[in-house]
């Protein structure tokens, strides 16, 4: 974290604050009767409002405020300090490969992370757990392989996850247990051949996964899918993005089919009769 440039920033607040403070002061001083030498209730209480909309205001000024680090050229997160105020930590399109754990550690307003368009293929156990106010991560066009165990815990707040365009091959257990405000998962264009359920957990899946992006991947359809197909079915916390571009690439006379031709029962079907396969010349 940047102290240096915290410690200016809260500086120049302090110094603006005491300058529109003094000019409130004075200004009630000429304008407002006095009884025995001093203000009046009502006058101290119309003042001391006046200090809080001050403070909210130079408030509103430094917190929310966006860290844009994109197109540096960096390869190393670590050459930057993130200011205690930022919102948002953009940086994207560079050339990061690694995301060290705690990077993100001790800052309380951040709320969004854009890591997207670099060459990460690799992030530390915890390295975004201790920013529990995070709802966005965008990790697409990445060069991921294997989404790990803790790579995303401590994330309760998480709603947004975008992971499509990389190379991942391979969802590890319990992944996103953490994470029960899950509203969009996005991990379309990758190497997946299993979408394995045991990724969000036995009973933490989300309360409702509105977007669910899987298309793109050489996805075998098989019995260790039926549980998607009884997550999306009505009443259920999963909704599946585009079904007709998710297309089967195995086993091989489920070669061609398309995920919304399909049922629970055709998954565990092997008489290769189950849809009317796409094939490409």
């Amino acid at each position: 974290m940047n102290y240096e440039a915290t410690i200016n920033q809260c500086w120049v607040a302090t110094i603006i604050y005491n300058s529109i403070r003094c000019w409130i002061s004075l200004s009630f001083h000429h304008f407002l009767s006095f009884e025995n030498g001093s203000y009046t209730f009502q006058q101290k209480r119309i003042m001391y409002v006046a200090h809080i909309i001050l403070l909210l205001w130079l408030c509103g000024l430094t917190v929310g405020s966006t860290f844009n680090k994109n197109n540096q050229h960096a390869s190393n997160l670590t050459i930057y300090s993130i200011p205690f105020f930022t919102s948002i930590a953009n940086f994207q399109d560079n050339k990061i490969r690694h995301v060290p754990a705690n990077f993100f550690w001790n800052l309380p307003f951040l709320h969004s992370i854009k890591l997207f368009e670099n060459l990460i293929s690799t992030i530390d156990n915890n390295a975004f757990g201790k920013v529990p106010t995070v709802r966005t991560i965008f990790l697409q066009q990445n060069k991921l392989s294997v989404i790990k165990r803790h790579m995303f815990a401590g994330l309760p707040v998480l709603a947004d996850l975008r992971l499509f365009s990389n190379m991942i091959y391979l969802i590890e257990p319990q992944s996103f247990k953490d994470n029960p405000a899950l509203i969009n998962l996005m991990l379309e264009d990758n190497a997946l051949q299993k979408l394995p359920g045991s990724m969000f957990g036995l009973q933490n899946h989300p309360t409702s996964l509105n977007m669910f992006y899987a298309y793109s991947n050489p996805i075998s359809c098989d019995e260790n899918l039926v549980w998607l197909k009884n997550a999306e079915q009505a009443g259920g916390w999963i909704t599946l993005n585009s079904p007709h571009r998710m297309i089967c690439h195995s086993p091989p006379f489920m070669e061609g089919c398309k995920w919304n031709e399909l049922t629970a029962q055709d998954l565990t079907d092997t008489s290769g009769q189950c849809c009317n396969p796409i094939r490409t010349l």
